[in-house]
């Protein structure tokens, strides 16, 4: 089995959550209580698919990766995620459009692992479901958004 392709997933998560964190504590301006409400929720989600994706790798013993780690391994791939750190502030509209960057990122890695033959389909299944809700996010991002 590839491990390298749950541990970039992994990786991008843990950084992936960091970001969103980012946005929901300095997202700011016109429409601020629904997207710092929005970006708290995909934060909970984000938390969950780590701790999914943590278990999987912690079964099939590989051993998750801190912060740190994580950063040098998204840094170290071709993925665009940045890192975004404390002091700036987002106007809600750049706010999302870094949220989709983070999804669309999120969507192409996940999708590059599933096409790996050597992924048990429990595994497959579970990328799936995370797929699913990155597909929906970025389809219907006005709406679920209200903006």
């Amino acid at each position: 089995m590839d491990h390298s392709k749950l541990t970039q997933i992994f990786s991008e998560l843990v950084v992936s959550h960091h970001n969103m964190r980012m946005l929901h504590w300095n997202v700011k301006g016109h429409g601020f209580d629904k997207a710092h409400e929005k970006f708290d929720e995909y934060t909970s989600k984000l938390s969950t698919f780590i701790d999914e994706i943590a278990e999987i790798m912690l079964m099939i013993y590989e051993e998750p990766l801190d912060l740190v780690s994580a950063i040098k391994v998204v840094e170290s791939s071709d993925n665009e995620l940045i890192y975004i750190g404390a002091g700036s502030k987002y106007p809600v509209t750049s706010a999302y459009a870094i949220c989709n960057n983070i999804f669309e990122s999120l969507l192409k890695t996940y999708v590059d692992a599933s096409l790996s033959d050597d992924l048990p389909s429990d595994i497959k299944s579970k990328l799936d479901e995370h797929t699913y809700f990155f597909r929906l996010e970025l389809r219907y991002k006005g709406r679920s958004r209200g903006i």
